[in-house]
């Protein structure tokens, strides 16, 4: 518990397991609303862990448990749960009706924060004598639009809201301008959005300017008592080009340029882990070894992408991670070092997650880690006007501090770098505290003019103390799978290593690593064998530093 206010005394807690309770969505809402409510003031109504996804909630709800603010933990049915929230958690319920308000439910989650209270169906067992504090059927009907629901909610509540999120209320289809609503939302993050009172929405066009819907955004992003940049929790899948989410890093949404995302749609029980506070003192990191530049040497960084995604965090990286010590632990010698990228929100929303994979990595002494695209939201900071991108600026330095790193990844388009150099990069010189950027180009691998010179990096800022590193992705080995001029992202194990083992002598450069293309931790572990001798794999420290070396050698600076 060092650097965590953590809670008073340690909490009881509830686990309600609803993976085998066959529950509807209308209950299961109940349940995740309940959750949010209770992790408030977990001290006077007991904590609540909702398992979900398995036996991966039951291994951190153990890793969890050795943080020491957890006292009592008990089973408690879905029934039981629902009845406690209702008779002492809750200030009461929303009456709303999921087969005519299904497109809406995002909106009436925003209202559930706000008014503290369970949306509930006509005829819930669970009503008992708790008092109606909506009436959502009455306020929005059957037919209300997803932009009329979000004027309703923005018009009642925005006032008493955090941040914003959004959530898909379930739509599918090829065309992301008329998607059909086929499934129910995904209701994982719904106890932190209830928790925290975060302002729950969306529309099909929220991001397509000259919509409705556009005009709507742009004052529901600028009009709110919100921090800024704007932290959208949640994930925007609101139109889908090239196989990718255009507006998934949400700068680009709206002209304002004041938003970035927080991936967590997939990440559950977050209001839990939130619980013992934010990590108020760095977490240190392994002791990251010496390096000297030898100019015949070629450096290498490769790092462990979608780190900014905390359902990644919660499942296939806990995993890749779990493979990762077995197998420096049955081969120390092969056990080549190795970054990982980490949401810095974990320090705020899961700190148990954060000391846990940190734990992992100090038993190897051999892993390291950075902050993911593109810092402290995965956003598009160049695009940023001033005052929203110096304050990015400074909260990714916070959190590089608290974590104890001195390199993010960085996000940007393919025409917009050269923005980022003149004027968004730079800002980091002063305060030395970042001094490497791995960048991922979007769309893909696309040609990127500034590194048209073929180098490996740019020195950037006054004090020539900034390494920006050109793109290099790898998302798999399957070129089957690779969107169009994006086929060097898919390269086999060889190919990679006779690609890396031609760099010219005294190269410093990177490699970031994505699953979406069907990369996995194997893929890691098969390019390292077939790296030359010349070859050295270092930390993000010294990356930087091989490439200030590299670049001072051949300019003769000093």
């Amino acid at each position: 518990m060092d650097g965590m206010a953590g809670p008073s005394a340690r909490v009881r807690v509830s686990v309600i397991n609803v993976v085998d309770a066959s529950l509807s969505f209308q209950d299961q809402l109940a349940v995740q609303v309940c959750a949010g409510l209770a992790n408030r003031a977990p001290e006077t109504h007991g904590a609540a862990y909702v398992v979900l996804k398995g036996q991966t909630d039951w291994d951190w709800l153990a890793d969890v448990i050795r943080d020491g603010w957890i006292g009592s933990v008990q089973n408690e049915t879905v029934p039981a749960f629902l009845t406690r929230c209702m008779s002492s958690t809750a200030a009461g319920y929303i009456r709303f009706n999921f087969s005519e308000q299904h497109l809406v439910v995002p909106q009436i989650i925003t209202a559930a924060g706000a008014l503290s209270a369970v949306p509930l169906e006509d005829g819930s067992p669970y009503i008992g004598s708790a008092t109606k504090v909506l009436d959502a059927i009455a306020a929005l009907g059957s037919n209300s639009s997803l932009r009329e629901a979000t004027l309703w909610a923005y018009d009642r509540f925005v006032n008493v809201t955090t941040t914003l999120a959004f959530m898909d209320p379930g739509f599918t289809g090829p065309d992301p301008l008329a998607p059909v609503l086929s499934r129910d939302p995904n209701p994982s993050l719904v106890d932190l959005i209830v928790k925290e009172r975060m302002f729950n929405m969306y529309m099909v066009e929220a991001c397509i300017p000259g919509t409705p819907d556009y005009a709507l955004m742009e004052r529901v992003a600028t009009r709110n008592p919100w921090p800024r940049p704007i932290a959208v929790f949640g994930y925007d899948d609101t139109f889908k080009i090239f196989g990718g989410d255009l507006f998934e890093a949400e700068t680009s949404c709206v002209k304002a340029h004041n938003m970035g995302q927080v991936a967590t749609d997939s990440a559950s029980n977050l209001a839990f882990f939130s619980i013992p506070g934010p990590i108020t003192e760095p977490v240190p990191q392994p002791p990251r070894p010496a390096v000297t530049f030898n100019a015949s040497r070629t450096y290498l960084a490769i790092t462990v992408g979608d780190g900014d995604n905390m359902g990644f965090l919660q499942s296939s990286r806990r995993s890749w991670m779990q493979q990762r010590v077995q197998r420096c632990q049955a081969d120390p010698e092969g056990c080549f070092p190795l970054l990982w990228s980490i949401s810095p929100h974990t320090l705020r929303k899961a700190p148990g997650w954060l000391r846990w994979f940190y734990a992992q990595a100090n038993a190897t002494a051999r892993d390291w880690f950075v902050l993911p695209p593109s810092g402290h939201l995965y956003a598009y900071p160049s695009q940023m006007p001033d005052g929203p991108q110096a304050a990015f600026v400074s909260r990714t330095e916070d959190d590089a501090r608290m974590l104890s790193t001195s390199a993010t990844v960085a996000w940007e388009f393919a025409l917009t770098w050269q923005e980022g150099i003149d004027r968004y990069f730079p800002r980091y010189s002063e305060a030395g505290v970042v001094s490497a950027f791995f960048a991922v180009n979007v769309p893909f691998m696309l040609p990127i003019l500034p590194f048209l010179d073929g180098k490996f990096f740019k020195v950037l800022g006054n004090r020539s103390n900034v390494v920006l590193f050109r793109p290099r992705e790898w998302r798999g080995t399957d070129p089957s799978k690779a969107p169009p001029l994006s086929g060097r992202e898919y390269l086999t194990a060889a190919q990679m290593a006779d690609e890396v083992n031609a760099y010219p002598p005294g190269t410093a450069t990177q490699i970031y690593v994505t699953s979406d293309g069907g990369a996995s931790f194997d893929t890691i572990a098969s390019l390292v064998p077939l790296l030359e001798e010349h070859v050295q794999l270092v930390d993000d420290h010294a990356i930087a530093a091989m490439a200030l070396a590299s670049h001072a050698r051949s300019t003769g600076a000093p």
